[in-house]
């Protein structure tokens, strides 16, 4: 509310990002206009040259190097950051 002189803009790009902290399953990150080029999954594959569709091959071996892994949540000695950036806008 610093920010603000005190007030907190419900419609604002920072209290969106701060929803999508507390519930980052129902909220999508608020990435800042013009940062991020959005595109389907057919325009991606154009561009990329890549297939955006995995084989049975692809798949077992992601699931593979997922069962070695062996850390644990308890296993992080700091707990991480979350990624903050204090770019504002606000919606008329």
């Amino acid at each position: 509310s610093v920010h603000h002189g005190g007030d907190i803009p419900l419609h604002g790009r920072l209290f969106a990002q701060w929803m999508h902290h507390a519930f980052p399953r129902e909220c999508p990150y608020p990435h800042t206009a013009g940062t991020t080029n959005p595109m389907t999954p057919d325009e991606w594959m154009a561009a990329s040259g890549d297939n955006a569709i995995a084989n049975v091959e692809d798949m077992s071996r992601y699931i593979s190097a997922g069962s070695n892994n062996t850390a644990g949540p308890l296993d992080i000695e700091e707990p991480l950051a979350l990624p903050w950036s204090m770019s504002e806008e606000l919606i008329d």
